[in-house]
């Protein structure tokens, strides 16, 4: 690869960056963010919470929290275009 092809690589590649401060973080917003998404829905704000709290639980249990927080989110999700059948 010639010198001219390395630099029109780095160039793209630098051109496709997304807009974000590089001094911040840009997923520490991301829970606050996902609690207002799931403020209807009880029981994803009660996995938003256990994920929350992944890094107090023991190394060995956090599949099984992954294992759930993934199957309330298959479940809302699959309701989601139903109706409510509450009144």
């Amino acid at each position: 690869m010639s010198e001219h092809s390395d630099h029109q690589t780095v160039a793209s590649h630098g051109d496709e960056a997304p807009d974000v401060d590089p001094a911040g973080d840009p997923v520490a917003d991301l829970v606050p963010r996902a609690r207002e998404a799931c403020s209807g829905h009880p029981e994803l704000l009660e996995q938003l919470d256990n994920l929350d709290r992944l890094d107090e639980v023991e190394l060995s249990r956090r599949p099984e929290v992954l294992d759930a927080a993934h199957r309330t989110l298959r479940e809302v999700l699959a309701g989601a275009g139903r109706p409510d059948p509450r009144p």
